[in-house]
């Protein structure tokens, strides 16, 4: 099943009714999320064999690989500035080195200075 990593705005009042939660959650039930705790937005794991629906969402931000080796600075201009503008909301700047996986694992610890990236994932 075909993984996909998004940048998502938190989306609830964190009533039992309406909790808090990304907006991918809309969509899916098979996800993973990173929410800061005073973030409006945060990172969203999904496996699911038909991500029409989170893709065509202005607000969601699909990562554009789910290979995460690749290097933010060899990703299409305008996406990694997407990227590297978004980050720098949050105090990250990103260097030449940095692949997905390095600004992920950077936005995730904002959240959570214990995460572990390694254990941030899905099932099939």
């Amino acid at each position: 099943m075909p993984t996909h990593y998004y940048l998502c705005p938190v989306v609830g009042d964190g009533s039992e009714d309406n909790p808090r939660r990304l907006k991918v959650a809309d969509y899916y039930g098979n996800h993973s999320a990173v929410l800061p705790d005073d973030g409006t937005w945060g990172i969203a794991v999904v496996a699911d064999a038909d991500h029409t629906a989170s893709i065509s969402d202005p607000d969601i931000h699909p990562f554009p690989s789910s290979d995460l080796s690749v290097r933010v600075v060899d990703l299409d201009p305008s996406i990694s500035t997407q990227i590297t503008d978004f980050l720098s909301l949050y105090g990250i700047t990103v260097s030449e080195a940095d692949t997905l996986r390095d600004v992920l694992v950077r936005f995730s610890t904002l959240a959570d200075s214990n995460f572990d990236f390694d254990r941030f994932g899905v099932s099939d």
